[in-house]
């Protein structure tokens, strides 16, 4: 999905778990399911996650139908799983000032790569 359907989206399902109507919540949580389903780079959802899931989470405490909480189950996961792989990637890359530590830790004399 591209990342640009992102901000878009991001709000109308926001406001969708903070209806009253049962049906609203879980089509916003399908929604958000397949739509994280979607996600090719994890990276690209990263903006949006902080949003989503406690909203994702209120709604699925908030509402009655178990059937709905099931929806809201699975798509919290995904949602996790999202934020897992985001936090995973973040943590693998190296910064500017982690690799200039690093080179300078590795090469004699400590060159000046700034």
């Amino acid at each position: 999905m591209p990342a640009r359907c992102f901000p878009v989206l991001a709000p109308l399902l926001v406001r969708g778990f903070r209806e009253r109507e049962t049906a609203t919540v879980r089509q916003s949580a399908k929604i958000t399911e397949n739509m994280s389903r979607l996600v090719e780079v994890a990276t690209e959802a990263e903006p949006l996650l902080p949003e989503l899931i406690p909203a994702l989470q209120k709604a699925s405490d908030a509402v009655s139908d178990p059937e709905c909480r099931g929806v809201c189950g699975k798509a919290h996961t995904w949602l996790a799983k999202l934020d897992k792989a985001t936090k995973e990637i973040r943590a693998l890359q190296l910064t500017k000032e982690k690799l200039v530590a690093k080179l300078q830790g590795l090469l004699p004399g400590k060159p000046n790569f700034s």
